[in-house]
């Protein structure tokens, strides 16, 4: 969120790369996880990543960070610059103007953000079936790991689907009203 939210005031502000670049991001966050597999595994293979946490952290910013990215543009293009020239002639600088103006207008923006990033990552299934390891396993790889050759193992695959969904449901009404805030924000503009 901390590097993405500094791309898209970036881009929102300065037009950074242009619209070819913000095609760019745009492009890398439509493209399907499946084209990006085989590179990323045999990366992964090369530096001896497999079953490390730095693998799945990097796969997961490959994919989420573009999402914020093109996210959070339309949340601080909606900040008016004349309240952040107002900060600069007040003493600020650009740095001040965007953590004192800009990031407290645009919260339930970088909240609505975080959690549907939050989301992808929780259950991201196919990147952590293919880079982790013992050492490593995500939830949803150790879910679907109570799917066995015996059979099903109904109870403890019920336990484990309730503790997978219990920290997405206290995050989601913790923030819910500025994920209402965000969203619908970014849908009037």
């Amino acid at each position: 969120m901390i590097v993405g939210s500094f791309a898209a005031y970036s881009f929102a502000r300065f037009n950074t790369g242009g619209n070819g670049l913000r095609g760019w991001v745009l492009n890398n966050r439509t493209m399907p996880a499946v084209a990006m597999v085989l590179p990323i595994f045999m990366l992964a293979n090369t530096f001896g990543l497999i079953n490390k946490h730095l693998s799945l952290i990097i796969a997961y910013l490959t994919f989420s960070l573009p999402f914020a990215i093109w996210m959070m543009i339309t949340f601080f293009e909606s900040v008016p610059r004349d309240i952040e020239e107002a900060a600069i002639v007040d003493g600020a600088t650009k740095l001040q103007s965007f953590f004192l103006v800009t990031v407290p207008l645009t919260t339930p923006g970088i909240a609505s953000t975080g959690i549907l990033t939050f989301l992808f990552a929780w259950n991201e299934f196919l990147f952590a079936m293919l880079l982790s390891g013992t050492k490593t396993r995500t939830l949803p790889i150790g879910v679907a790991n109570f799917m066995t050759q015996r059979g099903i193992e109904y109870g403890a695959l019920s336990a484990a689907i309730i503790v997978m969904i219990v920290p997405v449901l206290i995050l989601t009404f913790s923030i819910r009203n500025y994920l209402v805030k965000g969203l619908s924000g970014g849908a009037i503009k």
